[in-house]
Order: structure tokens, then sequence, then C-alpha cells
């Protein structure tokens, strides 16, 4: 709990941590948060998309920790019998080469049920997990649009499959540079092309001129392509299949169906894990990412277009 009492602010007024106690976060005596189960929940609950209530609760809002069950036979053959529909290759070398050149302060946002991967990914870092709900156990919970950070603490930001869940993802993003150090790294991983999921958090999809241009007072440090076109096919074919259907029965039965019509589809994506350079591979990807440094340059909207004209004459 140090570096919470040290680095957190307010969300009222930017004052800092006055105190943490064993239940409570305190910033002055009309702004106090709740600790639960060991988990400091920072929200405003009066404006924000999240309810202090359903926290407390441990409701399942954005994700649930149901699908982790093994022992259910939905999840099993989910996992362990059907294929999957899409392939990210360079998943586990994108994130190590993150481990082998950071140190120092972490902050995760959405950690999800990766939060052991991270903590295990950067053993000798402090390592922030967080996360709009109790569900797998975050070190703090908060909603991203108001981080409540200082300025310039962490020397790297993971949001990876996040943004598209945030309903103002260019105040995430603002935020996201407010509490970088200077030549700090935002990791981000998007979808280009995905069903609506998760429902009713799900409110964006990005493509690379319009990802890129969140991040305005940083430089691109890598570009890539997640999930490719073919692995996007796979998925919305499957999806338009069991689409077909309202009946549980049958829906079950078409996702069975669907995976193994369209399972091997993901093989056909040409793989590359270097930096996008070509707008054929941003056809329709499944999903996109970048890796920023934060430089505090700010750039303008012509600015961010003519670097990516750059790229388009290199292709």
């Amino acid at each position: 709990m140090n570096f919470f009492k040290e680095n957190l602010i307010s969300l009222v007024n930017g004052g800092s941590c006055l105190n943490i106690e064993a239940n409570q976060v305190i910033f002055s005596e009309n702004e106090v948060y709740q600790i639960v189960d060991g988990i400091p929940v920072v929200i405003n609950d009066s404006d924000g998309l999240f309810s202090l209530k359903d926290i407390i609760v441990n409701a399942a809002t954005t994700q649930s920790a149901e699908h982790l069950d093994s022992k259910k036979l939905k999840n099993f053959v989910r996992k362990k019998v059907l294929p999957s529909l899409t392939r990210d290759k360079y998943f586990n070398e994108r994130y190590a080469w993150l481990g082998q050149n950071i140190t120092g302060n972490i902050l995760v946002l959405g950690a999800g049920d990766k939060i052991n991967y991270y903590k295990n990914l950067f053993p000798t870092c402090q390592v922030i997990t967080s996360d709009v709900h109790r569900q797998f156990g975050p070190d703090i919970i908060f909603d991203a649009h108001h981080i409540p950070f200082k300025d310039n603490v962490f020397h790297l930001v993971i949001a990876g499959q996040v943004l598209e869940h945030t309903m103002q993802p260019w105040v995430v993003a603002n935020e996201i540079q407010r509490v970088l150090k200077p030549m700090g790294l935002a990791h981000i991983e998007t979808p280009v092309n995905f069903p609506y999921h998760a429902h009713p958090y799900d409110f964006y999809r990005f493509t690379y001129t319009g990802l890129r241009s969140l991040f305005h007072k940083c430089n691109v440090q890598k570009s890539f392509v997640t999930e490719g076109n073919a692995s996007s096919v796979a998925v919305m074919n499957s999806d338009f299949l069991i689409s077909l259907f309202k009946q549980k029965f049958l829906r079950k039965l078409s996702l069975f169906v669907a995976r193994i019509l369209f399972g091997w589809i993901k093989y056909l994506d040409k793989d590359s894990k270097d930096n996008i350079n070509s707008v054929r591979r941003l056809a329709i990807p499944k999903g996109i990412g970048f890796t920023f440094q934060f430089d505090n340059i700010k750039r303008s909207p012509k600015d961010l277009l003519l670097e990516y004209y750059e790229i388009l004459n290199k292709s």
C-alpha cells in the first residue's frame, strides 16, 4: 500500500492521498474510498459507468470469472476440444520484449484474468494491475477515464483489448499519456474487426490511423497486426452462422460446427512480426497494436496523417 499512498491522487481536485487505513483510502474528510477485500476501489460512483455496489458484491460486469471453470463442459469443449478461430502467433514474443526492456513502475489497465501473467513477466518491477471489477483480484479498481495516479509515475502502461470498452477512448489515451514518465512506453492492442461483445460495455473499433491519432504526444516504437485478415474472416463467418439461430441448443451446435468449418482459415494469414509498413496488411485484420513512446511532443492532425503517408510511400 506504500506505492498507493505515495502516488494516488484525488479524483476531485488532484490532491495527494492523506492516509490509507484498513478499509479506506482517505484524501480529505469529504473524499474517502473503500478498500474491498484488500483492493482499493477509487471510483466516483455518482457519474461513472461502474457501480460501487456491483463491485462490493463482486458482480460480473465487463468480464466474468465463470469462463475459467474447466469443470463446466462448455468451457472444456471450447478451450480444449474445438480449434480456435484466430491466431496471435507473436503474442508472447511481443510481451517478452517488453519484459526484457522495461524496469520500474508498470500499470496494467483491464488486466482481467492475466494478472499472474503480467506479474511473472516483470518480476523485478512494481506492477500495478487494475480493472473495473473484482472478478480476478486486481491490485486496484478504477475507471480508466480517471486514472487516480500522479503525473509521470509509470515507465510502462499496458492496455490490451481495453480501449474498445471505454466510452471516451480519447480521454483514456490522454490519461495514459499523463501518467507516463518522459520516454515511457504505452503498449496498446485493440480490435479492428470483431463482433459486439461484453455488452453493453463495447463502444468502438479502431483503424490504424484512428488508434495512432489518440496518442498524439507519442512517437511509434512498434506497430503490428495481432491477428490478421484470415482470423477476421473466420470470426465473422462463425458469428454469422451462430446468429442465424435463436434457440439456445441450435446456437451451441452452430458454435461447434463453426469452429470445425472455419478454424483452419486463420492459417492463411501471412506471418509477420515486423512493423506495419503496408496498407495491404490493414485491409480487414482482426486486431492491431502499437508500442508508443511518450515524448510529450504534441502532433497536429496533419502531422499524424503525414506520418501515415510516409508509411504508404515505403510500401
